[in-house]
């Protein structure tokens, strides 16, 4: 007898129809899962704690030298603007140092003056008009001093001189009266020239004596040997004028020579003292402390006139007042490979709350080229960077005012990736290590 299977109940039929639509519909989901997890990309950001900043930092105060307090132009909280006086320092010191300074430098300035004034034989020695403007009884009585010397030397040279003029006008008196001679001595040499011929015509003729001849051509000869001597004389004469006339013009010349030589020594002195002046003028003008940019004053230290500050002290701190906001964020080591300048970010401002506070755009301007040692947490450190707010999305912001020390959460867009990715990722890094090992 055989036997055959029976038929499958409309129950069974049923059960295998709904189990392969199940299973078609779990293919179905796993298919479009691992298709969502292989091709749908997933924002992703690097997260870091951060701080808001002023673009500017703060300036801290402090003084080079030191010194007692002379007075105090400010207080907490007062606003300045660049260059506005902030604390007066008084060094007695540098001040007596600057002060002495500046009187030697203004006696060789009138002293230079003096000498340009004797160099070019000037008639008169007057002050420098800007020596006049300052209206200084010192500079007064300098003036005095050097007014009196410069008389003194010009005197002196003046009576030399007048003795040398003197000479030469009695020489030149007595040069005249030689030639008044030489010319009467020569027109009697003519007169007893005409006599000689006439007496030697008579004596031919014998109408006069021989003796007489003589006579006459002996006063000749005379006369002749006085012109010889009247006209030495003068040579002597003219030659002692000239002597003179070239005393005169080496007193003028050696008058000259040592004012341009004490003319040249001053200057020397001055550029010396002007190369002393600049540092003692730096270190006077830092006496006076003031603001080197606008801002509110914050952590004023010295309260006290005639207090006494070191070296280097910090004196008062000034945070700039403007608008040009940074984010300084700390960035894990882990994660800094993930970011780099221009990088888009979104800040969150902590003190807000995050479901009625919009996300703050910005970009990150600045990534520090080295780890640094975090103070608050032993062995750890991080990467610092700087994240500038949108400005323009800042000034539409009218319920919320980010300000200097708000905390801040970061969140610097990455690459895009896909949850695979995120899945398969320790997986790969793992292998890539292990196919290095030894």
């Amino acid at each position: 007898m055989t036997t055959y299977p029976s038929a499958p109940s409309a129950t069974h039929r049923d059960f295998s129809r709904i189990a392969r639509k199940g299973l078609w519909i779990c293919v179905a989901l796993v298919g479009g899962f691992l298709t969502w997890a292989c091709l749908a990309p997933i924002s992703s950001a690097v997260v870091a704690p951060g701080v808001i900043k002023i673009w500017s930092n703060r300036k801290t105060i402090q003084h080079l030298d030191g010194g007692m307090v002379r007075a105090i132009y400010v207080a907490d909280g007062s606003m300045v603007q660049s260059g506005d006086p902030l604390i007066l320092l008084e060094d007695t010191t540098t001040s007596a140092a600057l002060n002495i300074l500046l009187d030697q430098r203004d006696a060789l300035a009138i002293q230079e003056q003096r000498f340009l004034v004797e160099r070019d034989q000037a008639g008169r020695f007057v002050l420098p008009e800007a020596l006049i403007k300052r209206n200084d009884p010192k500079i007064t009585d300098l003036y005095h001093s050097e007014l009196a010397l410069f008389e003194s030397r010009r005197k002196s040279l003046d009576d030399q001189i007048k003795l040398l003029r003197e000479g030469i006008a009695q020489a030149r008196s007595a040069a005249n009266s030689t030639r008044d001679e030489i010319s009467a001595i020569q027109d009697g040499i003519g007169y007893t020239q005409d006599l000689v011929k006439m007496t030697e015509a008579m004596a031919k003729q014998g109408f006069a004596e021989r003796t007489l001849l003589l006579q006459k051509r002996e006063a000749l000869a005379e006369k002749r040997e006085r012109l010889h001597s009247q006209m030495a004389k003068l040579a002597d004469i003219q030659k002692q004028i000239a002597d003179q006339e070239l005393r005169v013009i080496a007193l003028r010349n050696a008058y000259t020579e040592e004012a341009e030589t004490g003319r040249k020594k001053t200057r020397d002195q001055i550029s010396e003292i002007e190369e002393r002046l600049r540092p003692a003028r730096n270190a006077n003008e830092r006496s006076l402390l003031t603001a080197p940019i606008s801002g509110q004053v914050m952590d004023l230290k010295v309260t006290t006139i005639g207090g006494v500050i070191r070296p280097g002290d910090p004196l008062l701190d000034i945070v700039p007042q403007n608008k040009d906001l940074v984010v300084e964020v700390k960035v894990h080591t882990q994660d800094v490979d993930n970011v780099h300048l221009g990088q888009i970010a979104e800040v969150q401002l902590n003190a807000y709350s995050q479901r009625s506070t919009p996300l703050i755009a910005g970009r990150v301007s600045y990534v520090s080229g080295d780890a640094l040692d975090d103070p608050h947490m032993v062995g750890a450190s991080y990467f610092l960077s700087h994240i500038r707010l949108d400005q323009a999305q800042l000034d539409r912001l009218t319920e919320i005012a980010p300000s200097p020390g708000m905390p801040v959460t970061a969140f610097i867009k990455i690459k895009a990736r896909t949850f695979m990715d995120y899945l398969l990722s320790p997986l790969t890094d793992h292998w890539r290590r292990a196919l290095r090992e030894e």
